[in-house]
């Protein structure tokens, strides 16, 4: 069975293992990256037309607050984020795009007429794209509340070339631009090692670092680990 390393935090890996585990794949975890929540976000309104949710991590720390607000629809960033929404607040109706990401939000978006219409997306201080600007140049009435931080998980020494050479792993798999960042930071070796990308600004970041990652066409984290599970090996 081919060998896939997930960067992601421990809470989400989770999940991934069992996803990779059922489909075939010998999952390893080295979380990357983790996720705290930050004290009394603050809010300016109690009902919302339209409330954007980036990450999975994004539905976990919005949970305690949601039901102070009148929320009429939801929307995520991508597949993996919807499945989370529709899991824990039992949302049905949820708008999501076929890319996963900043710019799949905004494709969603970009067919919906935003003057007057109050549009919330809780998330983590950093965030990839630039929400504020595209909703506010279309009238919308746009709050972003940061409800968590990201922070990186640092491995001292030569940790991190150690655990991909002792456990001969295959292909490491992104879901976020943050677990790149701090992944890439540490001058892994990745040589005879695929990257693969969950979301364009993912892959964008490891083009950053001058890695070109397969993407899989189905972008949830089964149809990342089917494409691993299913792709040839290079000759």
């Amino acid at each position: 069975m081919k060998r896939a390393l997930i960067t992601r935090a421990v809470e989400d890996a989770c999940e991934c293992v069992n996803i990779f585990s059922n489909l075939g794949l010998t999952p390893f975890v080295l979380p990357m990256i983790e996720t705290a929540p930050l004290p009394k976000p603050e809010f300016n309104c109690k009902s919302y037309d339209y409330c954007i949710m980036t990450s999975p991590a994004t539905v976990k720390y919005f949970e305690p607050f949601r039901l102070k607000f009148a929320i009429k629809s939801y929307a995520a960033s991508g597949e993996v984020t919807a499945e989370k929404i529709a899991s824990r607040y039992q949302v049905a109706d949820i708008l999501t795009p076929k890319e996963s990401g900043f710019l799949g939000i905004t494709d969603i978006f970009s067919a919906i007429p935003l003057k007057g219409v109050r549009v919330l997306s809780p998330g983590a201080a950093e965030r990839a794209g630039d929400l504020n600007s595209f909703f506010l140049e279309r009238g919308a009435l746009y709050e972003s509340v940061e409800i968590y931080e990201t922070r990186a998980v640092k491995y001292g020494g030569n940790m991190i070339n150690a655990f991909l050479s002792l456990n001969r792993i295959e292909s490491v798999t992104f879901f976020s631009p943050s677990a790149v960042n701090a992944f890439m930071e540490s001058s892994p070796k990745l040589n005879g090692v695929t990257s693969v990308a969950l979301g364009k600004t993912t892959s964008e970041s490891l083009k950053r670092y001058g890695i070109i990652p397969l993407i899989p066409p189905k972008q949830t984290a089964a149809g990342l680990a089917e494409y691993i599970r299913d792709i040839e090996p290079a000759s």
